[in-house]
């Protein structure tokens, strides 16, 4: 598997964000929340994300898309795992992720160790749900 990030694999759409957002199970690494629910697309993709950092939490522009920029490329080397499991299980997700911290400042270092563990305990979760599923 090739580690990129193309459109198809963005999650757009204001119905589908909306019903992620409400309805979405939420898997919490500070500062980060990861909202997800099982859904079904168009394209043969098993995960649609959309990235959020809210204006309230970092206020330049220049920051918050600095941020955006580490956790699209922190996703794209660390979504191997989260991808293989969901083909496995014929699965597929929409998810949102929200910045929830203050600290604008985080370095590359960081926010790579902080989606690695979200998406580790994502894993977990989707891996955990398939067996209570099984019994």
């Amino acid at each position: 598997m090739r580690a990129t990030f193309k459109k198809s694999e963005r999650l757009c759409g204001k119905k589908l964000l909306e019903s992620t957002h409400r309805n979405g199970l939420a898997v919490k690494v500070f500062p980060f929340i990861l909202l997800y629910n099982q859904s079904t697309f168009e394209e043969p993709v098993p995960a649609k994300l959309a990235i959020s950092i809210p204006r309230k939490r970092v206020k330049l522009a220049v920051k918050r898309n600095r941020l955006k920029r580490r956790v699209r490329e922190s996703y794209r080397v660390n979504k191997a795992p989260l991808y293989d499991l969901l083909e496995q299980q014929e699965k597929q997700l929409a998810m949102l992720l929200i910045f929830v911290g203050r600290d604008e400042n985080l370095d590359s270092k960081l926010v790579n160790k902080k989606i690695s563990s979200l998406l580790a305990r994502l894993c977990k979760e989707i891996a955990g749900d398939n067996q209570e599923e099984a019994i």
